[in-house]
């Protein structure tokens, strides 16, 4: 196991987000999560990675209460994630945006920045030099200098998990990674989740709308509806699930 949700609670105001969420996760695992807009599937990922705060109930991440933990301090025990609206620095270059997140790996002060000691320069090309790695490995590495507002979006859609990866996780959440993509990207996109959770022995939890994505790549999928699980599962019992069909994909869905 590698993260466990306990009697998760968030409410806004009079609207309760998420209600008695509890989940399991098992390491390498790739598990989805659906439901219709609304149901609280980001407020979860929100609530996983300390952008808010549960009024009640536990979060554990390999066995550590991350509960009441910063954001930053949950990314640095080994949780990153992308979001469903891109939050690229638009105005710096794909390169900048990646050396951005290596920030974490930097072990110099600040004075050996500024007289730019051997250590500084040692880290600096280390860094630089692992950033043009990802980029190849995303293919991305002739894009290095253009800036990231300027990216085709399938390509905005790599550099933020690119980002993601940068920081070195154990468990990735992506939230919604094929939003906005051409019917070619998304299928480019499901090759290239398969390879990252091979390549970089990853756990993933996925909020998807496309079932296509969601049924080829994820064994097991969680439903929310009005911020309830409503059903689990293998592929095949989502799709025949009545409670399913009727809240979120309509009697008349085909799956594709």
């Amino acid at each position: 196991m590698i993260l466990k949700i306990e009697n998760l609670n968030k409410s806004f105001g009079g609207l309760k987000a998420v209600r008695n969420f509890n989940l399991l996760i098992n390491e390498g695992e790739l598990c989805g999560l659906i439901g219709p807009n609304g149901a609280g599937k980001t407020t979860v990922f929100n609530l996983i990675t300390g952008f808010y705060k549960p009024d009640s109930g536990k979060i554990i991440f390999k066995n550590r209460d991350i509960t009441n933990l910063l954001p930053h301090q949950i990314v640095h025990l080994g949780i990153s994630r992308t979001f469903q609206n891109l939050r690229l620095f638009n105005n710096l270059t794909v390169l900048e945006n990646l050396l951005f997140a290596f920030n974490y790996q930097i072990n110099y002060s600040i004075t050996e920045s500024l007289f730019h000691t051997r250590n500084f320069q040692k880290v600096e090309k280390e860094i630089k030099e692992k950033c043009y790695q990802f980029l190849k490995l995303f293919d991305l590495e002739k894009k290095a200098n253009i800036l990231a507002k300027n990216l085709p979006y399938g390509e905005m859609r790599k550099l933020e998990i690119a980002r993601a990866l940068a920081l070195n996780p154990k468990l990735l959440l992506l939230d919604e990674p094929s939003c906005g993509m051409t019917v070619g990207e998304t299928s480019l996109l499901m090759d290239l989740i398969k390879f990252i959770k091979e390549k970089f022995n990853l756990t993933i939890f996925i909020i998807e709308h496309q079932m296509r994505v969601i049924m080829n790549l994820c064994k097991r999928i969680v439903v929310m509806d009005f911020g309830e699980i409503i059903a689990e599962g293998t592929p095949e019992e989502i799709q025949n699930n009545p409670k399913v069909i009727a809240a979120y994909l309509g009697r008349e869905y085909a799956f594709h």
